[in-house]
């Protein structure tokens, strides 16, 4: 297996039509750390309240969408599908270490993992740093037999550090790359899944702590530092969702039903040595929050978060549901345009 590559160079696409979407070219500078991005005054981006709640009575709706323009299209040169954008967002913590980083864009498509600051070059997006699954490169070398790469990234989410972003990805290779965009290297390879890995979600209150979602039909939490998986929970899920306060998470299943989990409390906030020994736990039932009928009529779930203490599930028949997972009463109904068959990922912040 060859080393993962972090490549610095642009991975845009060098035809003459990328020239259409792309005039920007990267500086030539030495190589800069992730302090050069990042945002450090905090104050000069986030207004006080009392001068939100001013500019709310004075602005409508339709004027902040009337307002709205594009800023920049970016062609990657993968040729595939971009399966997901993520923002790095600041948890919500004491630790004075962690950086805000919020500028920050991830993308994953094809074999490649993108990362982007959307803040300190006006309207570009300036590359970051760049990482292919395995080093396999760009694709094949003209003039040389070299196979373009079979593996894609599905899913990414990011991890708070000490002094670094962290980018989780995953996808048909079945690992979890661990990416600091710090020290632009591969931290980690999570291994264990046998399945094409279709989701990933920090854990909200442990930054050591990551959930994946696999098609080998588990979900599986790991303990970052250390390595390794804490436990593995048998289930046929389509879609899972943290809870907010971290003890619980939940999951759907092909046929629309709910269940939900328990992420015992000694596997949290552990220390590295002490995920070392800890033995890991398998989990075979869950507890049923949600018959297949009650919401989404049996059609596959295929995106679900909390929103607070109610979740927002989305099925790919084309409708999304606000509902309270205690009483299961939906709150509110959401119709996608265009009907079914409407496979997509959502994000709430």
């Amino acid at each position: 297996m060859t080393r993962p590559n972090f490549d610095k160079k642009h991975p845009r696409d060098d035809s003459d039509d990328a020239e259409e979407t792309s005039t920007h070219q990267p500086s030539k500078k030495t190589q800069r750390t992730l302090d050069d991005f990042v945002t450090t005054d905090r104050s000069s981006r986030s207004p006080s309240p009392e001068r939100n709640d001013a500019a709310s009575k004075e602005i409508s709706q339709e004027d902040i969408f009337r307002s709205l323009r594009l800023r920049r299209i970016v062609r990657e040169n993968h040729g595939a599908d971009i399966n997901q954008c993520a923002f790095f967002v600041r948890p919500a913590t004491d630790h004075e270490e962690e950086i805000d980083a919020s500028n920050i864009l991830a993308t994953v498509g094809g074999a490649q993992a993108n990362i982007y600051d959307n803040e300190h070059c006006g309207d570009h997006l300036d590359i970051m740093s760049h990482f292919v699954v395995d080093g396999q490169g760009y694709g094949p070398v003209v003039g040389e037999a070299s196979e373009p790469p079979t593996q894609v990234l599905l899913t990414c989410c990011w991890l708070s550090m000490p002094n670094d972003a962290v980018l989780a990805a995953g996808g048909s290779d079945n690992d979890i790359h661990v990416l600091s965009i710090a020290r632009s290297m591969e931290l980690q390879k999570l291994v264990g899944h046998t399945g094409d890995v279709v989701d990933l979600q920090a854990h909200p209150t442990d930054r050591n702590l990551l959930l994946s979602l696999s098609k080998d039909r588990t979900v599986r939490i790991w303990h970052v530092g250390a390595g390794r998986c804490l436990a593995v929970y048998e289930t046929k899920a389509t879609a899972a969702c943290l809870h907010p306060y971290g003890t619980t998470f939940a999951t759907a299943c092909a046929d629309g039903s709910v269940h939900d989990w328990e992420i015992p409390e000694d596997m949290l906030h552990l220390s590295t040595s002490e995920a070392n020994d800890m033995a890991e736990e398998r989990v075979t039932e869950g507890i049923k929050i949600a018959a297949a009928s009650k919401l989404h009529a049996g059609s596959t779930i295929d995106c679900m978060r909390f929103v607070g203490t109610n979740v927002l599930s989305k099925s790919v028949n084309g409708k999304i549901l606000l509902w309270n997972p205690e009483t299961t009463q939906i709150i509110h109904t959401f119709n996608i345009k265009g009907g079914g068959n409407n496979h997509c990922r959502f994000d709430i912040r």
